[in-house]
């Protein structure tokens, strides 16, 4: 039967689905080497646009700024992110151990999956805390999720006041300036913290203005507009060393604008649930796969670790998120006046 005019619309896919697209551009980038560069870099600033418009959103709307609300803050930050990070870094480990034994190096994997060689090489693994130096890491893309760590812990100060984030925005904009457009800063622009305050600033603006934003919602264009910057390194092989990674910042900003107001199916939930997961592992379940696998980072390689990837990611969701979902604190809305 067809649908009646009056039927309300179908749930559709929103932001969940694009963090589990965001996930996956990493994780096949990492996994298969001929995939188109740029993918990565792209995926990765789009997860702090989104978080500091998640976080900024959440503060304002559902914990507050008592001592009370950024305490249930801090606590459900921390169980959502270290708990499955430190189950991942032990099957990371595992896997190193046995690469190792069977006289396979994991850094032709990734130049970071390893071991720390140090006592304080081991205080970043264990913290996350950007902050501490970095060696050979068992989550070989905890760079990134460290960089994140550090800024929700300042998230509460441009949630409550507008006009820090926007001070944020302008040093990140003059740290790109200050370190220029060249292939060779891109490293330092791109997995160095403050430069990345851009990005988490921008989802923090995003989330201030999101009313007055929303007539800007078009998820079909924002998406077909990010792919085409995204493919540009097929004709301009430095676009996203470059200006490449500002315009899909910017086009991540107009997907979060044009999707976070859909009412998520519980397909839609589900995917985001898989995202975390799947960044986390899918180069632990890439090193196992090279125990048995070669090429590394050919195709058959890639697809096998991508299924056991999601498979894992899958168990993780239900083993170990669902079960920390009922622990969290309840946020408490304490009204207050923001900046």
């Amino acid at each position: 039967m067809k649908q009646s005019s009056g039927s309300p619309p179908a749930p559709a896919l929103g932001l969940g689905a694009f963090r589990f697209a965001l996930a996956m551009f990493v994780a096949v980038t990492h996994l298969w080497a001929p995939a188109p560069h740029g993918f990565a870099a792209y995926a990765v600033w789009g997860f702090f646009t989104l978080s500091g418009f998640l976080m900024t959103c959440v503060l304002l709307d559902k914990y507050g700024f008592s001592v009370a609300g950024i305490r249930a803050y801090a606590t459900n930050r921390f169980l959502r992110i270290f708990p499955p990070y430190y189950a991942a870094a032990a099957l990371g480990i595992l896997a190193v151990l046995l690469l190792r034994a069977n006289g396979i190096d994991p850094t032709q994997l990734n130049p970071e999956f390893g071991i720390p060689h140090s006592v304080d090489g081991w205080l970043f693994p264990l913290t996350l805390f950007p902050g501490f130096s970095r060696e050979a890491m068992p989550i070989a893309v905890a760079n990134a999720l460290g960089i994140e760590v550090g800024f929700y812990l300042l998230m509460p100060v441009m949630a409550r006041y507008r006009v820090v984030a926007w001070l944020f925005l302008v040093a990140g904009i003059g740290q790109v300036v200050a370190f220029g457009l060249s292939t060779e800063s891109f490293a330092l622009r791109y997995a160095t913290f403050w430069p990345c305050c851009l990005a988490f600033s921008l989802g923090a603006l995003l989330a201030h203005h999101r009313s007055w934003l929303a007539r800007l919602a078009a998820p079909a264009w924002s998406a077909s507009a990010w792919l085409a910057n995204a493919m540009l390194w097929f004709v301009r092989p430095a676009w996203p060393w470059k200006l490449g990674l500002y315009v899909a910042t910017l086009l991540s900003a107009w997907m979060v604008v044009s999707l976070h107001a859909r009412q998520p199916s519980a397909l839609d939930r589900w995917l985001g649930d898989l995202s975390y997961p799947v960044y986390l592992l899918h180069t632990v379940c890439g090193g196992f796969a090279m125990l048995w696998l070669t090429p590394v980072r050919g195709a058959t390689f890639a697809v096998v670790s991508l299924l056991a990837t999601i498979v894992l990611s899958a168990a993780f969701v239900v083993l170990l998120d669902r079960p920390l979902q009922r622990i969290k604190r309840k946020p408490v809305l304490v009204a207050s006046t923001v900046a």
